[in-house]
């Protein structure tokens, strides 16, 4: 099969709060990789990236899920896959090109003619057959990142916002209401209540499904597509993080790397915002 029609995906595998949007954050500096905003894409090579990493990553940790760009919002591709659920993934190429020019936005693909990449996230370990034009960048959680990741997921994901006699109110924010399909609103859960707080954490930072995916590299399952993988623990560190970046970019053909100082501004700048 001919698979030069689809698109270039750059898909970033990780549990979500694993550092994902910043490393897609931080790609998406190139002119080789289409920005999620048109805006930023169109002031390349002169945008001021800190200023952007400042609005897009706020001090706040429980307003980044509100604040962060998602590809998926930007692309129009929600409609045809799920980076989390299983909505998409036995489409075959025809029926994804079919569905890609009724929902996919101008920019899309006009950004997808210039044969650039173009971010996607993934949290499941299934590949669908129109990701075969593409290549993945997978963050596992090694075991020294699983606290700080534990801790990113309880400040980001969730907000408890009462106590009473029912238990712990607790509020999802991973759970969008401007992002989830109009289709599955009244499916969706953005609160839920438990008893005690240890039960909370049990069942939504303990037993996270998509950490369980990401923490053991045997859980991952290996694409026939080009694969990039790091752990989170390199993410953190800038210098591990830069090598790194370093290799992604060379394995990318992105000539137009972020200088070392500009790189090392942006990750101070996100990795002060975790303060634990």
């Amino acid at each position: 099969m001919n698979y030069c029609f689809l698109p270039k995906f750059l898909i970033i595998r990780f549990a979500p709060g694993a550092a994902g949007n910043f490393v897609s954050s931080i790609l998406q500096c190139s002119q080789s990789i289409a920005h999620w905003s048109q805006q930023q894409e169109l002031q390349k090579p002169n945008n001021n990236w800190l200023e952007y990493f400042i609005n897009v990553f706020p001090q706040k940790l429980d307003e980044w899920i509100y604040k962060e760009p998602i590809g998926q919002l930007n692309w129009g591709t929600r409609r045809i896959f799920s980076q989390k659920y299983q909505r998409g993934n036995n489409l075959t190429v025809e029926e994804f090109l079919q569905q890609e020019a009724t929902y996919c936005n101008e920019y899309y693909h006009c950004q997808k003619q210039k044969e650039l990449w173009l971010p996607i996230f993934w949290h499941k370990n299934h590949m669908p057959e129109y990701f075969k034009n593409s290549t993945t960048v997978t963050i596992h959680l090694d075991q020294p990142s699983l606290r700080w990741y534990d801790h990113c997921v309880y400040y980001k994901h969730h907000q408890i916002f009462k106590q009473d006699s029912a238990g712990i109110h607790v509020r999802l924010l991973e759970n969008r209401p401007d992002f989830v399909l109009p289709e599955f609103k009244n499916t969706a859960e953005y609160e839920k209540i438990y008893p005690t707080f240890k039960l909370f954490v049990q069942d939504r930072i303990l037993n996270n499904e998509f950490k369980n995916i990401f923490k053991d590299n045997n859980n991952i399952k290996s694409w026939s597509i080009p694969n990039i993988d790091l752990n989170l623990t390199d993410v953190l560190d800038v210098d591990k993080f830069y090598k790194i970046y370093q290799i992604i970019c060379y394995q990318l053909s992105i000539n137009d790397q972020l200088p070392v100082d500009t790189f090392s501004i942006l990750h101070q700048y996100w990795r002060k915002l975790h303060a634990w």
